[in-house]
């Protein structure tokens, strides 16, 4: 079954641009080239508040896969730099069309 996980993330203030910068140059290249890949984005809010990291998985299998690889300990650590916190939380699809 799909795997979703969304990373709700604190943003330290005036990191914005160095947040979006790495995930499009570092997290993105890495996460999307693994099996089982299905999709990424990174949410800025429209206003204040927090910003969500959401990634996509065929299944939480291949998402856990991805955790433990060494790549994965390498970009990570870029992402959280621009961090004051994060707090994931999994889901998987609960019916409609998309559910596998």
């Amino acid at each position: 079954m799909t795997s979703v996980l969304h990373v709700e993330l604190d943003v330290t203030e005036g990191h914005d641009a160095e947040l979006r910068g790495v995930y499009a140059a570092e997290f993105y290249p890495a996460v999307s080239a693994q099996p089982g890949f299905v999709a990424s984005e990174l949410l800025a809010p429209v206003g204040a508040g927090r910003w969500r990291l959401v990634i996509r998985f065929a299944t939480e299998e291949q998402r856990l896969a991805w955790v433990d690889t060494d790549l994965h300990q390498k970009v990570w650590p870029a992402i959280a730099a621009h961090l004051d916190g994060f707090e994931p939380v999994l889901f998987v699809p609960s019916g409609g069309s998309d559910e596998r």
